[in-house]
């Protein structure tokens, strides 16, 4: 059992990796035949094969030039991913290993579990029998398993902390509750752009903040936690082995889900959305410590996606991510993109005059990009800024942008629109007469 499991981890990250390789190979300037065979080698997972790949109705394999392109593509692309953690699965055992169901003489705990064991019951007289001895293991459920809808199955998952702690998990299969849920979904809006933020966690596209308060509770748990850590560094210990300094974190990873999945389950009341439009998430704050930063970091992604996806199967709604460079310093009225536009919560267009709030624009600006090229996450910050002074140039075919004062003639971002009106015209020789 847990060998399918490993199997499926190794081929899901393969497969993740080879869509990489894709993408970087289509983002290139590489001409259409070398892009073409470099897709071949990906297509058949032969990056580095020493046997030869051969193109259909080609007369030669492809050349090694491209062969070694394509290893050094994927060797790139594995260097941005950590590899797979098996220290990470947790075993799922069916009902041919463990049965499990309420207790029928115990009064103590509710629920109990039946584990086949690899060994023989020994008979009367002291023969292994055909029976497999079993260990009883009592169960105790907790709030959130009691109020989940849906078909409870019949195995269980066996979960083994860091500190050798053992839980066991009922899972509980929700297709056809969830069915019922998205058909009785009746969306009222299209899309819902929201703007992530640590100060205040969520800001709508109309205007609407949500988790004001977040921040500051993330502050008082970043104090607690880099204290504990402190004193236990000071002790010549690691805080990862510290009880106390693991509950605290503990304690904060709780508190980010439960914030987080409340505040979405407030949005899609209210809202009622079809889609949600995010930007690609961020969760670092200079007014936080590096610590904290880096547990915020590694938990809050897979938490808001997490959540994401249970919206998904619960309602049908489904999300995209946006890029975001540039996007709290974009005005969402005229587009022009200024470092001076924002000061902390106050967004301020040195061009146009609109005020917002910064979270309320930076929403609005991820409803603009929804539909541009901008918005493709894997362009890079220079690629989206060039894009961004481009499009606000166009904007203004009068040549204010060129000639006339205003705040680009001192913004670094036109640097090169500035460089470019300051060349001379073109001299074009006068043809001789006849």
């Amino acid at each position: 059992m847990v060998r399918y499991q490993v199997v499926g981890m190794l081929s899901s990250f393969v497969t993740n990796r080879a869509n990489d390789y894709r993408d970087m190979v289509e983002r290139s300037s590489l001409d259409k035949d070398t892009r073409h065979q470099l897709h071949v080698i990906n297509r058949r997972k032969a990056w580095f094969s020493h046997k030869s790949v051969t193109v259909k109705d080609a007369d030669a394999p492809i050349p090694d030039d491209i062969r070694r392109l394509a290893r050094s593509i994927m060797r790139g692309v594995l260097k941005r991913h950590r590899k797979p953690s098996m220290r990470r699965i947790n075993a799922v055992v069916d009902q041919r290993g463990v049965a499990w169901g309420p207790a029928e003489t115990a009064t103590g705990f509710p629920l109990w579990a039946t584990l086949k064991t690899m060994e023989r019951r020994l008979n009367a007289a002291g023969q292994p029998s055909k029976a497999f001895g079993e260990i009883h293991v009592p169960l105790l459920p907790y709030e959130h398993y009691l109020e989940r809808p849906g078909r409870r199955c019949l195995g269980l998952q066996v979960n083994e902390a860091d500190d050798g702690t053992i839980t066991f998990g009922i899972i509980t299969e929700t297709t056809e509750e969830f069915a019922g849920s998205r058909g009785a979904y009746a969306p009222e809006k299209e899309v819902v752009s929201v703007d992530f933020g640590l100060r205040t966690m969520f800001a709508t596209d109309d205007g609407d903040l949500f988790g004001r308060t977040w921040f500051e509770k993330l502050k008082r748990y970043d104090v607690e936690i880099t204290a504990l850590a402190r004193a236990v560094q000071k002790a010549g210990r690691k805080p990862r082995h510290d009880p106390a300094y693991k509950a605290a974190v503990k304690r904060l990873r709780g508190f980010v889900k439960t914030e987080i999945g409340r505040v979405l389950n407030r949005i899609v009341a209210v809202k009622k959305p079809k889609a949600l439009a995010l930007e690609q998430l961020n969760f670092r704050s200079p007014d936080l410590s590096r610590r904290m930063n880096r547990i915020l970091q590694n938990c809050g992604r897979s938490v808001i996606r997490a959540k994401l996806q249970d919206l998904f199967e619960r309602f049908g709604i489904t999300s995209e991510e946006v890029n975001p460079a540039y996007s709290s310093q974009e005005c969402s009225a005229c587009g022009y993109v200024d470092r001076r536009n924002r000061k902390q919560d106050t967004f301020k267009c040195l061009h146009c005059g609109h005020t917002a709030h910064a979270d309320v624009d930076g929403a609005r600006t991820v409803r603009s990009r929804r539909s541009r090229p901008i918005a493709q996450p894997y362009l890079t910050k220079a690629k989206v800024l060039d894009m961004l002074v481009t499009q606000f140039v166009e904007r203004h075919p009068d040549g204010r942008v060129y000639t006339g004062a205003g705040p680009w003639q001192s913004n670094p971002y036109f640097a090169k629109v500035r460089r470019a009106s300051q060349r001379p015209p073109d001299v074009v020789a006068a043809e001789p007469a006849l």
